[in-house]
């Protein structure tokens, strides 16, 4: 599977994500799925934890492979892993 258009916005030039692109990608990812709506607030609570753990003291390179785990569990059509 081809990687999102939104999900390579969402890496500015360092090579890392931002909460709102991990939202985008997310969001197109369900898009035209019979559950995309109801799916929206799993992207909202995506882009959330993204952002918490760019807070955190963990490595941005750690909330980096969560969100290309989320996002890979989403385009897969299987369960997205917990976040760190």
């Amino acid at each position: 599977m081809s990687i999102p258009a939104a999900t390579l916005a969402a890496r500015p030039p360092t090579g890392g994500f931002d909460p709102d692109g991990v939202y985008a990608a997310c969001i197109e990812v369900i898009e035209g799925i019979p559950a995309g709506d109801a799916a929206k607030p799993v992207c909202e609570a995506a882009r959330e934890a993204f952002q918490e753990c760019l807070d955190s003291p963990s490595p941005p390179e750690n909330c980096d492979e969560a969100a290309r785990r989320t996002i890979d569990g989403l385009e897969s059509g299987g369960d997205v892993p917990d976040q760190p």
